[in-house]
């Protein structure tokens, strides 16, 4: 029989576990971060999209792939969403990018990179105009960069006056089937943040995402913002096939973070 000492020895690997903190905000909400450290003076923070909680599969993988890195990294959930206080019906893009912002003051970093899914590619554009310089760079996976020019494709025109008049409206989440509500606010407010996203354009580097058979956010999207918005280095990838989601392509995109998280 072997002795203890013969036996072999297995290497124990220490992993750093994100850890939640719960921010307040003005109105009195907590927002849920989880914060994972990291040796990088750079960060990396993630905005997720509309109804997003931050423990989905884009969140996480990039979490992990920001341990393996060694980065700093930080996911949150919205007010609203997933573990945070909040009504969802309340939400809007300035609400949501308040949020952000505040996460980011807590997160201390003074540079951060921003990967921004879907409606929380908005969010982390206007974050990046406000916070010129912290926000080092963006990855944005297919961003919703015209979702309030075509408010009337989801209710159509009649829609849109029946939630003017009534001030929010029922409706059912498209991927998990579980109904909300919304307020008209959340339309007012993102109509007003429009001209920010085409004329504001990116203080900082740019790499987008984006899947060529995307029928949520057509591409054409990102190809608009590339031709009208004012950037000193903006990049689109057009991905071949891809759907809106986008989750068998996490890897280059994680690489192109590193890439911006490393050049600073």
């Amino acid at each position: 029989m072997a002795t203890l000492s013969a036996l072999p020895r297995r290497r124990v690997r220490v992993v750093s576990l994100p850890m939640v903190t719960y921010l307040d905000t003005p109105s009195g909400e907590r927002i849920a971060a989880y914060f994972t450290p990291g040796a990088g003076r750079v960060g990396v923070g993630f905005a997720g999209g509309f109804r997003s909680p931050c423990a989905g599969t884009k969140a996480t993988f990039f979490e992990q792939a920001a341990r393996a890195a060694g980065l700093p990294y930080v996911r949150f959930d919205y007010r609203g969403t997933g573990a945070s206080d909040g009504l969802f019906e309340e939400t809007t893009i300035s609400r949501e990018v308040a949020d952000l912002t505040l996460v980011l003051d807590r997160f201390g970093l003074p540079k951060v990179v921003l990967i921004g899914s879907s409606l929380g590619g908005v969010v982390a554009l206007l974050a990046a105009q406000h916070r010129p310089h912290q926000v080092a760079g963006l990855v944005l996976i297919a961003p919703a960069f015209d979702f309030f020019d075509h408010h009337d494709l989801y209710l159509g025109p009649e829609g849109v006056e029946r939630w003017r008049r009534a001030g929010v409206v029922a409706a059912t989440d498209a991927t998990t089937g579980a109904p909300y509500r919304l307020r008209y606010d959340f339309l007012r407010d993102g109509r007003a943040h429009q001209t920010a996203v085409w004329e504001g354009g990116a203080p900082c580097a740019v790499q987008i995402f984006h899947g060529t058979r995307d029928e949520t956010v057509p591409i054409r999207a990102a190809e608009r913002f590339l031709a009208e918005a004012v950037c000193p280095d903006a990049h689109l990838t057009p991905i071949p096939g891809g759907d809106h989601r986008l989750l068998d392509h996490l890897a280059p995109i994680w690489e192109a973070t590193l890439h911006l998280a490393r050049r600073g």
